[in-house]
């Protein structure tokens, strides 16, 4: 399947089987937007162990359990 010219988001998309879901989209030609709660050290050793991938995706800090950070986030 191509994804091409599409935009997904991941939410836990920068560990565990969320960043397999994350890279296997990036593969895949997506733009990903991933989600993360906490840990940004992580998240951005994550985004800097892709390579070129890293280029389509982009990072985005918040509790997916709270739901003013999420309407935040799609208002974004």
């Amino acid at each position: 399947m191509n994804f091409l010219d599409q935009v997904a988001v991941v939410t836990g998309g920068t560990r565990g089987i969320g960043a397999g879901i994350t890279k296997a989209l990036l593969e895949k030609g997506a733009k990903v937007v991933a989600t993360y709660a906490r840990n940004d050290e992580a998240a951005l050793a994550f985004k800097m162990n892709l390579g070129d991938l890293a280029k389509n995706l982009e990072l985005k800090k918040f509790d997916v359990a709270n739901e003013e950070a999420v309407k935040a986030f799609f208002n974004w």
